[in-house]
């Protein structure tokens, strides 16, 4: 994985931190409305993130 190929066009690296702090928001909140426990959240957390990446192959 070459890292310096974000330098090439760094517009996707700022929309996947968009992204991310959108989703990383949203699951807080979620979680907290609905007093679910961490363990909850981080695994609704992996399972969304894994079925988007997915989704894109």
């Amino acid at each position: 994985m070459d890292v310096t190929a974000i330098l090439d066009n760094p517009g996707y690296f700022f929309i996947g931190i968009t992204w991310l702090t959108i989703h990383a928001l949203l699951m807080i909140g979620v979680a907290k409305l609905i007093r679910a426990p961490l363990f909850f959240m981080a695994v609704g957390s992996q399972a969304n993130v894994v079925a988007q990446h997915r989704l894109q192959l």
